[in-house]
């Protein structure tokens, strides 16, 4: 009996033993984020405010606390957004107690730092509202960022949750103050 064929076959079954169990684990490690702070997608008129809803879908974690930042950027020929953006709190949520407006970038950062969400949000919730005045004579799209996404449980974990994008048109339609 050959048994060099044998050793050879060995350590190739042993190999791919050990290269399927790295690969399981890695699968395994990886956290599918079913968590996400998400902006909506509306329709505003140039000159006026357009309210995009901001929606926090979760998995079956709950949120104590959170923070974001967002981004308005125009898309295309569509004009930069010159005013501060503003955040509105949902009914039944606190308002954050942390703001910064950075108005030549068109961003918002806002937060829980001190206030804590009681009770927990959980679920699909909505929990406020990103105010964004358009220029006059604005048109075309500007998407909605949310980045820089952080949050936590009730036992003080930290959360993955991830942003997703909106959208806001300008033209006819709702969304507009």
């Amino acid at each position: 009996m050959d048994t060099s064929k044998m050793k050879t076959g060995l350590k190739q079954h042993a190999f791919c033993a050990v290269l399927g169990a790295v690969a399981c684990m890695a699968w395994s490690s990886v956290s599918v984020a079913d968590d996400k702070l998400a902006a909506g997608e509306v329709s505003g008129k140039a000159g006026k405010t357009a309210a995009v809803p901001i929606t926090l879908k979760l998995g079956g974690d709950n949120v104590t606390f959170f923070g974001a930042t967002f981004t308005v950027t125009p898309q295309g020929s569509a004009p930069a957004i010159a005013e501060k953006l503003t955040y509105e709190a949902a009914k039944g949520t606190p308002p954050p107690d942390l703001h910064t407006a950075v108005q030549a970038a068109a961003k918002l950062a806002i937060g829980y730092g001190a206030t804590t969400i009681s009770p927990p949000l959980t679920g699909t919730v909505r929990v406020g509202t990103l105010m964004v005045p358009l220029p006059p004579g604005a048109s075309g799209t500007y998407q909605v960022g949310v980045v820089k996404v952080s949050a936590g449980d009730s036992s003080g974990k930290r959360l993955t949750i991830t942003g997703k994008a909106g959208k806001i048109t300008v033209g006819k339609g709702a969304g507009s103050k």
